[in-house]
C-alpha cells in the first residue's frame, strides 16, 4: 500500500509537467485502484480515455475500476470499446465473457 502512495505521489508530481500524458495518467489510475480509492482510479481512467482515445488500454482499465465499483453494465459498454479498438485483444474478451455471465 505504502509503495502505492508513494508512487501517487510522484505520478501527481510529474502531471504538473504534463498533465495531459496518457501514460501518467494510467499509472495514477491503478495505483489509486490498487489502493482502492475508485474515485480517483476511475477519474483518472476518464482522463486516459480523453488523452488517447485511440488506444484500448485506457477503456480497459476504466472498464475495470467500474467493475470495481459495481457498475457491471458500465463496465461491460467500457470494455466493448477496448475490444472494438482492438478486437484479438484475448484479455480483454475474457473480462467481457466473465462479466456478462454475472448479468
Amino acid at each position: 500500500q505504502n509503495k502505492y502512495n508513494q508512487a501517487i505521489n510522484k505520478y501527481l508530481e510529474a502531471l504538473k509537467y504534463d498533465n495531459n500524458e496518457h501514460k501518467i495518467l494510467m499509472n495514477l489510475s491503478l495505483a489509486y485502484l490498487k489502493c482502492k480509492d475508485l474515485d480517483n482510479a476511475l477519474e483518472f481512467a476518464k482522463k486516459s480515455i480523453t488523452s488517447k482515445p485511440s488506444l484500448s488500454k485506457p477503456y480497459a482499465r476504466t472498464a475495470m475500476v467500474l467493475f470495481e465499483m459495481g457498475q457491471l453494465l458500465q463496465a461491460i459498454a467500457t470494455i466493448n470499446n477496448a475490444i472494438v479498438l482492438q478486437p484479438k485483444n484475448k484479455e480483454y474478451k475474457r473480462l467481457h465473457s466473465e462479466w456478462t455471465s454475472l448479468l
